[in-house]
């Protein structure tokens, strides 16, 4: 009977150690396919930071109207010598400017 039981262990500790060898296996295909998912997952992020880059670079960001004509009032009213309202103009001017460069580095 003892030798039955000694056999019976004997498969137990087989039958374990063909599955545990088994289950490291498909472990170590599963972390190498992660890897591998991560890799081409960076790749592809690579690959579409470009795309959005080239696109941002073609497009064509123009500056407000506004501020063109703000800078060319300035420069008249302060031909003409009116030097209070050219200031006043330059002051409103360097305000719109900052504005109008943050709205386009937020549009890039």
């Amino acid at each position: 009977m003892g030798e039955y039981v000694n056999i019976g262990n004997e498969m137990l500790q087989d039958f374990y150690k063909t599955w545990q060898s088994k289950f490291d296996k498909f472990e170590d295909e599963s972390i190498m396919k992660v890897h591998d998912l991560q890799y081409e997952h960076e790749e592809q992020m690579h690959m579409l930071n470009q795309k959005l880059d080239r696109a941002i670079e073609g497009a064509n960001i123009k500056p407000d109207p506004n501020l063109k004509v703000m800078q060319n009032s300035e420069t008249l009213v302060a031909v003409n010598e009116r030097i209070e309202e050219a200031q006043n103009y330059r002051k409103e001017l360097k305000d719109f400017e900052l504005k109008e460069a943050q709205r386009v580095e937020e549009l890039r």
